[in-house]
């Protein structure tokens, strides 16, 4: 998911018009228009997911990454439960690691407005 602003950030990062962004990085369900993903050996991958020769996965547009990216593992639905955070721990190498937040403070860094 991303909206418009991040639409023209990545066409722009990619050298590309929106319309071409659309036509070959997007897809629309459900009425909402998303990023491709690819079958992987993981499940399914975004299509900007790229990895290196330690399989360490690195975003290829990660300077204009969409806010959904940007906020990653700290979705509400990974946060409703201890059981639903470990199971963000077991999928995602680096969560759970570094320094402990409390809720309120990771709700406060989720929200905040990038800077431009």
């Amino acid at each position: 998911m991303f909206d418009e602003k991040e639409a023209q950030d990545i066409a722009e990062y990619l050298g590309i018009s929106v319309a071409q962004f659309r036509s070959k990085y997007t897809h629309t369900t459900h009425g909402v228009e998303s990023l491709q993903e690819r079958k992987s050996k993981r499940g399914y991958d975004c299509v900007f997911l790229k990895f290196d020769k330690d399989d360490k996965a690195l975003c290829s547009v990660y300077p204009v990454r969409p806010t959904q990216c940007r906020t990653w593992p700290f979705w509400s639905n990974n946060l409703q439960s201890p059981r639903d955070w470990q199971h963000v721990t077991r999928i995602c190498p680096g969560s759970g690691k570094g320094q402990f937040y409390p809720i309120e403070k990771i709700r406060i860094l989720r929200d905040r407005t990038p800077d431009p």
